[in-house]
């Protein structure tokens, strides 16, 4: 097969959609497929990024992780095409099936292509249609667009949908009405990258970690709280918490890192070594207010972490609650009680913490293997191609 991934932000960007689609083109291109990555440049794609500052309150275009250097060695011989409108519509004639995300500004390209000169496409849902908490402008707003016969029009330019948890799944199914076409395929990780390592730190100190994205979605507001929360305690100089990312929200972090000498901000880790970040930390906590997956769940299960997660679409299908960690509601002091609890279950009962940390390794094992799920994935991209044909 000839399989085009198309996402209109540049791969530079590095967040966890770039990353899956780059991860997959190139197991694709491992089973023989002849894969490429497209991208869009010029002038349609400068009026998209007014669109996303106006609706993020930040210029997200800019926001550029990786160099091209790093985009290309992280590609090895995928094809890598950037271009204006007009040439990706020109490319994707190559090919016989076009994976996109469900954002607006990927499918409206899609859509002004005209589907009559495009080929089968298959929309993944890496975006939450809905947000379940939605006290901010921008989650109420996103909930009005995404709900919209608008977007149930851009929608409509996709042959098969590809869903990532059950809750997207409900929810497509509503707005779409043929549960046919919609098929749920989790997200693959490295398991013999993402693994259990001796931590070469010895400190006695509880570690404790966030990791992602600085801003309102990823709840890193509120992760300041749950510190603020936990000064309170007594035993708060036995705990270690370290901040690794980048945005909007870095003064908050700044902030407190001047405020407790125990809270260390280590800025954007390079994904070569979110090994070492997982591996060196007793407790991810990820106060998420939106997900679809979670990148930072799955890795850091994978190396044997334990994991505190919202009770929100995406985690809760991938946290085992009370075996790989807790999901709990999406305030500080929830999050508050299950650190404390295995913050006390570490100090006092080490071979049960352990048991947390054998029961995240096992979990992701069992159900994120890279050789299941791209098999289920080029099946789809098959029945994507056949069922057009048919048609």
């Amino acid at each position: 097969m000839k399989i085009a991934f198309f996402t209109a932000p540049l791969l530079n960007h590095g967040g966890g959609v770039e990353k899956h689609f780059m991860t997959m083109a190139n197991e694709m291109a491992k089973r023989g497929h002849q894969v490429s990555i497209l991208n869009l440049s010029g002038g349609f794609y400068k009026k998209l990024s007014i669109f996303l500052t106006l609706y993020y309150h930040s210029n997200q275009v800019n926001d550029l992780r990786l160099k091209d250097s790093e985009v290309k060695e992280g590609l090895k011989n995928i094809r890598w095409i950037v271009g204006d409108l007009k040439k990706i519509q020109k490319n994707l004639k190559e090919f016989d099936v076009v994976y996109s995300k469900n954002e607006i500004i990927d499918l409206l390209p899609l859509k002004l292509m005209r589907k009559k000169y495009l080929p089968p496409v298959l929309v993944g849902i890496h975006t939450p249609i809905y947000y379940p908490v939605s006290n901010s402008y921008q989650a109420k707003l996103h909930n009005a667009i995404y709900l919209s016969f608008f977007y149930r029009w851009l929608l409509s330019i996709a042959n098969q949908f590809r869903v990532l948890n059950s809750d997207d799944k409900k929810l497509l199914k509503r707005l779409m009405g043929n549960s046919k076409k919609i098929v749920k395929i989790m997200n693959p990780i490295d398991t013999e990258f993402f693994r259990p390592v001796k931590s070469k730190t010895n400190s006695a100190k509880f570690k404790i970690t966030f990791a992602g994205r600085l801003n309102q979605q990823k709840g890193v507001d509120l992760f300041v709280q749950i510190i603020d929360k936990l000064s309170s305690f007594d035993f708060f100089n036995e705990l270690l918490f370290s901040i690794a990312g980048s945005g909007d929200e870095e003064p908050l972090v700044n902030a407190v890192c001047q405020k407790y000498p125990n809270v260390r901000y280590l800025k954007h880790i390079a994904q070569k070594d979110m090994l070492q970040l997982y591996t060196s930390h007793d407790l991810v906590v990820a106060p998420s207010r939106y997900e679809t997956m979670h990148w930072v769940s799955l890795e850091s299960q994978s190396c044997g972490v334990p994991v505190v997660a919202s009770n929100i679409p995406g985690p809760r299908e991938i946290i085992l609650d009370n075996k790989t960690g807790f999901l709990v509601k999406v305030n500080p002091e929830d999050f508050v009680e299950k650190i404390v609890y295995l913050y006390n279950l570490k100090k006092n009962s080490p071979e049960r913490f352990a048991e947390y940390k054998l029961n995240a390794r096992e979990n992701i094992l069992a159900k994120f293997s890279y050789i299941n799920i791209c098999s289920r994935l080029e099946n789809v991209f098959k029945k994507t191609i056949t069922d057009e044909q048919k048609a």
